[in-house]
């Protein structure tokens, strides 16, 4: 092109050789140019050698060659771009699996169509499957770790059933729908728990319904608690007092003031209180005041009468009183009594409503009034046969019925009456008196459900006719306490709780003088500590010992008290408890005498331990904590052998 352009500017072409000359400088600026490429191709490890092969080929060939070769290497360019990712993204889908796997995850997946795929060195479909497998992984590994801590909170056989199988959403979605059942459970548990306190402020839970929560909230049977805070609820809304007048009078006459006994009984479910009585215009009375009634037991009301006229008279008896929310009620209850002149012969009330013939005097059976209190880990039964008629009862004879297996008659009061072939002997009543015997029945097991008292009474008219009634039977429940104790107190809450405790009493033991101090502790400590409780201290002084508990309902969280006192100078052991309610204490206090029997019967060599009556005149109970301050130190010459030092909260 040089040598073109030489010759055009010898003919004079001067603008013709400018632009040869023009052409050739661009020719050889990108001939540099390629040469430039070809070692940058070059060192960076291309083959080059083809085009190397092109010096004395044409600029357009050269220029063609260069451009299928940069379009080679941008392809291959490319595809290791390709292979680096697919490259990438398999070791992290493989990873991911790997550390599923060491965690013990069951993964519902494999690699092995990921591994072959790029191993047939299709990357881009390696890149697509393994974005869509790591995707799933890390979805596997969010519900895995969420599902393995929730795990150890989950006891249902079905969700665990989900986690082992590896299906961690779904066991995710039953383990939470659990909680919140547990939760509903937690919160109707509470709820229950609430109504009871706040319905035995006014009135008596039925036995079967608190007996069925208790059960119940031990289980999980959410339905089935459900309807029993439903039943509580309901009880709660409807539980009210019914009172029922009875006169208890033997004879009016018009004109006449006669002290006059109304008996008043609950039969309802609530207390009632501020009850006031109001007879009708045909009687005057003096002297009455308004009483309170609790729930299934009776009250008499005393004052004076006096009938305005004689004959068969209609006598309404109004009543009106409250339960103890402060909510009102009224009643009315008629009966028909006989008044006679002043003077005359005395009849018999009659039922309200009914015209019959008066009765003989001597058909009024006896009546009999009952009624049971719990003390001094007793069932203290109190029955009472009063005699309504004008003439003497006699041979009046007691036959008390109930289930053995139970209950053990210990002893009566007063013991004048005689006992014989499990019968108690009264004899003669006379006319408008009564007599009344205390049964001592110790429990020997529980019976959360109840178990009757029944008593057979036989007697003999003035005549010399027998008569015979039973008595309206007693249900009463031996309840013994489920304890589940968490935390011990110190010597100073102890102290503080047992004054707020309104109930206490002692069981006292004879023991063989042969047994020392050290033996009686520790057989006495481990029948005591058969329950869950915990040791507060231990006090010593000389060879007598005071073991100090402290314990709460598992139900009820009721907190108890327990001392274990060895009163080796007298031979004696005492077991007080403290707590607020006398069913728990007669029915714990039962429960370790049971233990001690038990245990005894077990060691040949200390047979004759007994259980001995309690009478306060001669059994000096121990009491070394007295000589101890809030603080845990004693005075004197009591020590404190072990104790609880850590501060503790009560309540």
């Amino acid at each position: 092109m040089i040598a073109q352009a030489r010759k055009e500017y010898h003919n004079n072409a001067h603008d013709s050789a400018r632009d040869t000359l023009n052409t050739s400088g661009q020719a050889i600026t990108r001939l540099l140019g390629y040469e430039s490429q070809l070692e940058t191709w070059k060192s960076e490890g291309y083959d080059v050698r083809p085009l190397e092969q092109l010096k004395n080929a044409d600029l357009s060939q050269i220029a063609s060659a260069f451009q299928k070769f940069d379009q080679q290497i941008l392809e291959h360019q490319a595809r290791e771009q390709q292979k680096e990712r697919a490259e990438y993204l398999v070791t992290q889908a493989t990873n991911l699996f790997s550390r599923l796997k060491l965690d013990g995850a069951i993964i519902p997946i494999t690699l092995d169509s990921l591994n072959r795929i790029f191993g047939e060195q299709k990357y881009p479909e390696a890149i697509a499957a393994s974005d869509g497998i790591i995707a799933e992984l890390i979805q596997i590994r969010g519900a895995f770790d969420k599902a393995s801590a929730m795990k150890s909170s989950v006891t249902d056989a079905g969700a665990l059933s989900l986690y082992n199988s590896g299906h961690y959403k779904e066991f995710i979605q039953a383990a939470e729908q659990l909680q919140e059942a547990s939760l509903k459970l937690a919160r109707l548990k509470e709820k229950g728990i609430e109504l009871i306190g706040e319905i035995g402020r006014f009135a008596v839970i039925p036995a079967d319904l608190r007996s069925k929560f208790e059960e119940i909230h031990e289980a999980k049977d959410l339905s089935a608690l459900e309807s029993t805070v439903s039943e509580l609820e309901l009880f709660r809304n409807t539980a009210k007092p019914d009172i029922e007048a009875g006169l208890d009078n033997p004879a009016f006459s018009s004109g006449l003031w006669v002290l006059t006994r109304v008996i008043l009984k609950n039969s309802g479910s609530a207390h009632a209180t501020d009850v006031l009585i109001a007879l009708s215009d045909e009687f005057q009375t003096k002297g009455i005041k308004p009483v309170s009634v609790s729930a299934g037991s009776t009250t008499p009301v005393e004052f004076t009468l006096m009938p305005k006229n004689a004959g068969r008279i209609l006598l309404e008896i109004s009543m009106t009183f409250k339960d103890l929310r402060g909510w009102d009620y009224q009643k009315t209850q008629e009966l028909w009594i006989d008044v006679t002149e002043k003077g005359g012969s005395a009849l018999s009330p009659a039922p309200a409503g009914e015209h019959r013939p008066l009765p003989p005097l001597t058909s009024t059976p006896p009546k009999i009034i009952r009624a049971f209190e719990f003390y001094a880990g007793y069932i203290r039964v109190k029955i009472s046969v009063k005699n309504p008629t004008p003439l003497a009862i006699h041979d009046v004879i007691l036959e008390p019925g109930y289930d053995h297996a139970i209950l053990y008659l210990e002893r009566h009061e007063p013991d004048k009456y005689p006992f014989e072939n499990d019968k108690i002997i009264l004899g003669t009543i006379n006319p408008g008196n009564d007599r009344t015997v205390s049964l001592y029945l110790e429990p020997t097991i529980c019976a959360k459900e109840g178990t009757d008292i029944h008593c057979h009474i036989r007697y003999k008219d003035a005549q010399g006719k027998p008569g015979s009634l039973d008595m309206e039977p007693l249900q009463v429940q031996v309840v013994c306490p489920i304890l589940e104790t968490q935390d011990a107190v110190n010597i100073g809450s102890l102290k503080q709780l047992i004054e707020t405790l309104p109930v206490h009493d002692s069981k006292i033991f004879s023991v063989p003088g042969n047994i020392d101090a050290q033996t009686q502790l520790k057989l006495f400590q481990g029948i005591i500590q058969l329950h869950d409780i915990r040791h507060t201290s231990t006090l010593r002084r000389a060879n007598n010992f005071e073991s100090w508990y402290y314990g709460r309902t598992k139900v009820m969280r009721k907190e108890m008290v327990i001392k274990l006192a060895i009163l080796k100078d007298m031979g004696m052991v005492e077991i007080t408890a403290y707590c607020s309610d006398p069913k728990d204490l007669t029915g714990l206090l039962a429960e370790i005498n049971r233990h001690v029997t038990d245990e005894i019967a077990k060691r040949n060599h200390i047979q004759n331990i007994i259980n001995v009556t309690i009478k306060d005149s001669v059994i000096v109970r121990s009491n070394l904590l007295n000589s101890c301050d809030i603080n845990g130190t004693c005075s004197g010459d009591v020590t404190i052998v072990d104790s609880v030092v850590t501060n503790s909260n009560i309540g």
